[in-house]
């Protein structure tokens, strides 16, 4: 029989996974939207406002989750930009659009073909969680990424969803309730996501030692978390 400690991890890797997956299964309807846009004759960023309505289903659904959303064009696919961001920021339920620098010669330059969560999905053509990571060309808040490749013309374009650090680690305390032991929830790459105690900070790679844990079981995107027992 499974001790209370045990039974407490196997349902919160079941309810980060289950919060995951949901978000995921919205981001699909975001890049069904971005498809559309994007199959027209010489697709332009006024055609990209059609977005906007699945952006705020998801972020209506998934509430504070959703730090920000939308899609990131591949380069030249609009016939009047080179680069383009359509991205919301979720203010408390209403979306409010985000203007990034995309001119190469300012200082400001976000150039996210060169990001992390751009090129995971991107170079894949897969689903794919990024990070934890801080979002300094947008939010300077600390974020993981959803993100979908969005296959048109034979490039790749990318919707995503920025989800916030803080609701997740909530999710998490929630979930697991109050427990002795060290409990830390891991990315594949080994970094922090939430624990229920302060020697594992976020963001952070965590020591060799913490053990192998129980698997987040996600449905929806190839990678494998891991709840695991601090050393």
């Amino acid at each position: 029989m499974n001790s209370p400690l045990d039974s407490a991890v196997e349902a919160t890797a079941r309810a980060i996974a289950e919060c995951i997956d949901s978000v995921f299964d919205s981001l699909r309807e975001v890049r069904a939207a971005a498809m559309s846009a994007l199959a027209v004759d010489r697709p332009s960023r006024a055609g990209l406002g059609g977005l906007e309505p699945a952006v705020l289903a998801l972020t209506q659904r998934h509430g504070s989750l959703i730090d920000g959303a939308g899609l990131a064009v591949a380069p030249g696919l609009l016939s009047d930009a080179e680069l383009w961001l359509q991205w919301w920021r979720n203010k408390s339920g209403r979306l409010e659009f985000t203007t990034h620098s995309l001119n190469p010669a300012s200082v400001n330059y976000y150039d996210y073909t060169d990001m992390s969560w751009f090129r995971a999905s991107a170079d894949s053509n897969e689903s794919r969680l990024t990070g934890p990571y801080i979002d300094f060309g947008g939010t300077d808040l600390k974020i993981v990424t959803a993100s979908l490749p969005v296959d048109s013309q034979g490039q790749i374009s990318v919707v995503g969803a920025d989800l916030s650090m803080a609701q997740l680690e909530l999710l998490f305390l929630r979930s697991l309730g109050r427990q002795e032991p060290d409990v830390v929830l891991l990315t594949d790459s080994g970094k922090v996501v939430a624990s229920n105690t302060g020697r594992y900070a976020a963001g952070r790679v965590a020591p060799a030692q913490i053990d192998d844990g129980v698997v987040v079981p996600f449905t929806n995107v190839a990678q494998t978390w891991k709840i695991a027992l601090g050393g």
